[in-house]
């Protein structure tokens, strides 16, 4: 194993690169640790840019250039828009601010020995996003949106993303979902999904599930549960999101907490390419719960 520092978090600086690139073009494998630190992103102190600082993304596409097997490890606090490289590398770690004990974690997952199942807590948007709409607007909505409830765009990861080493499908339990539900005698219903490995290695998943309102014109889909489940190859585990009137309720422009009538649309996903909707019709009358 050789360590060569290539560059610092935030400089113009490229003297490094040319051991650094020596160093990968002898290499088996090359990680790429980039990212931020408190020097660019901290308290009292906000970035005014999306993108790696200093000569970081130069170096990673001349490292990228070789041909050779690599992979990108994030080290930060808030999102990184790495737009030609999330597109261009062959694998990335998030691995945030990990700790003291992130080396040993990081290098687990490098070297095989724990399958990854985490999910990105925020949404990535693309570098372009800081010109789209100005940091000093507050509003939620204001296009191009806020927030994976709001963002009307295309981010670069999405919230709730994330990869493993193994695979999984999900089907609806007994291949049936509930239709309808009344907001005026306390119903609740219960969704239930199967969740299958049908890779080779165990592995867990975070089975998320949203709603889309009736009578919102801007939310695009809000959380309203998740479960990880962890599941040998082979082998299936369900997955069950009860829901009552409460569960779809949402603010009114007044502040009270309505439960609306109508046809509510629910998404049950892992949050990358498995996804079941249905439509569930909230029966009774517009309800004030709080």
């Amino acid at each position: 194993t050789v360590y060569v520092k290539g560059c610092d978090v935030n400089s113009n600086d490229t003297s490094g690169f040319e051991a650094a690139i020596t160093a990968a073009k002898n290499a088996d494998l090359v990680l790429l640790f980039l990212g931020i630190d408190t020097s660019i992103e901290a308290e009292m102190h906000d970035r005014t840019a999306l993108t790696l600082p200093g000569v970081q993304d130069k170096l990673a596409s001349e490292i990228a250039a070789l041909g050779k097997k690599y992979a990108i490890v994030l080290l930060n606090g808030g999102p990184l828009a790495i737009d030609d490289l999330a597109q261009s590398s062959p694998a990335i770690v998030e691995a945030f601010y990990p700790g003291y004990q992130g080396g040993v974690a990081i290098a687990s997952v490098i070297f095989g020995d724990f399958n990854p199942g985490g999910k990105m807590p925020y949404t990535t948007y693309p570098a372009d996003y800081v010109n789209q709409i100005k940091m000093s607007e507050m509003s939620m909505v204001a296009s191009p949106g806020r927030t994976y409830k709001y963002y009307i765009g295309t981010p670069l990861f999405p919230f709730g993303y994330g990869l493993s080493y193994t695979s999984f499908s999900i089907v609806a339990f007994n291949e049936s979902l509930p239709s309808s539900l009344s907001n005026l005698d306390h119903d609740e219903v219960i969704y239930s999904v199967n969740v299958t490995n049908t890779g080779k290695t165990r592995g867990s998943e975070v089975i998320q599930a949203y709603f889309k309102p009736s009578d919102d014109p801007y939310i695009i889909k809000q959380l309203f549960g998740f479960q990880r489940v962890a599941v040998n190859p082979g082998q299936s585990e369900t997955v069950t999101f009860p829901v009552s009137a409460k569960t779809l309720a949402i603010g009114d422009i007044e502040g009270n907490i309505v439960s609306f009538t109508g046809p509510h649309q629910i998404i049950i996903t892992n949050g990358v390419d498995l996804t079941i909707t249905s439509i569930l019709e909230v029966t009774g009358r517009d309800t004030i719960l709080e």
